[in-house]
């Protein structure tokens, strides 16, 4: 995510799909949220964004941020910097003070959330059974090979924002995808057949 070059990066946050050509501002002000852009995160299980707004709780978007629902009302406290990470079945949310005074003492909160909507047990375990796919160079630099992919499947690249990079329906069994447009960074492959979906971490290196 990029901010315009005429607005304060603390004030909105805001999206660009075309190189920086055109902008969107996303539906929450970013004074209204934690003040550090790593704590809008994308999580590939369920497709979703997640923040945390230290006087608003814990938020949501499935629509590229665009709008924002609150998923609990947790409260990190006034005064405070806030941290948020997810795993694949739980986000985690931490207060942190914005300086430490080693004379004083402090108390920090870490909350854990359950992620719904992601890979129920069942899909999880069909996961395993379905898709051993391999995927190699990795990290990569001109291509990544992806192999062992079920018939019929498809596949997409997506960034960490969620913005799909590459995208491909009715695989074969192995798939060779060129990187070299790809910015250096964190991409997630995701393969999906009959119900499960398999999704794996690729780093692009240059």
């Amino acid at each position: 995510m990029e901010t315009k070059d005429d607005i304060h990066p603390m004030t909105v946050i805001v999206k660009s799909t075309d190189g920086g050509k055109n902008f969107t501002q996303l539906s929450i002000p970013f004074d209204d949220m934690v003040h550090n852009k790593k704590q809008v995160v994308y999580h590939p299980y369920t497709n979703k964004f997640y923040c945390i707004d230290i006087f608003g709780g814990i938020f949501e978007s499935s629509d590229d941020c665009m709008t924002w629902t609150c998923i609990s009302d947790v409260t990190l406290g006034a005064s405070v910097f806030g941290s948020i990470a997810v795993g694949k079945d739980y986000l985690f949310a931490a207060s942190l003070p914005p300086s430490i005074d080693e004379n004083k003492n402090y108390t920090q909160h870490l909350y854990r959330y359950e992620i719904t909507g992601g890979s129920t047990p069942s899909s999880i375990e069909k996961e395993g059974t379905l898709f051993n796919v391999s995927i190699y160079p990795n990290p990569a630099s001109q291509f990544v090979n992806i192999e062992n992919i079920p018939l019929n499947s498809s596949l997409k690249i997506v960034d960490i924002t969620g913005s799909v990079v590459y995208q491909l329906s009715h695989t074969n069994e192995a798939v060779q995808v060129s990187t070299t447009k790809f910015e250096s960074g964190v991409y997630f492959i995701q393969i999906e057949n009959d119900g499960a979906r398999a999704t794996r971490k690729l780093i692009v290196s240059k």
